[in-house]
């Protein structure tokens, strides 16, 4: 298991970004500024997928004032990452 913590220069309401060429189940976690946890995606692995399993084009907003200052993606093999914007 891999786990790639990101930390931004800024602290941004929208991130996004591409992930592709995953081959196991992947999660990606939002941080605030005090390290709490604003929300997480999990993209497992089903059976209805081939490997590699589809990619993926990640379009999150932090909601309620609230502020991205790091994300963590954890995944069981490697993957890509690609195309970062943001918003602040």
């Amino acid at each position: 298991m891999q786990v790639l913590r990101i930390t931004f220069k800024f602290p941004y309401r929208r991130v996004k970004f591409s992930f592709i060429h995953r081959h196991q189940a992947a999660e990606i976690y939002y941080y605030d500024v005090f390290g709490l946890i604003i929300d997480s995606l999990k993209f497992p692995i089903s059976p209805a997928y081939p490997s590699p399993a589809p990619d993926h084009h990640v379009d999150f907003w932090a909601l309620n004032g609230k502020i991205i200052n790091y994300i963590e993606i954890t995944v069981r093999d490697n993957l890509h990452l690609d195309d970062f914007s943001f918003e602040l």
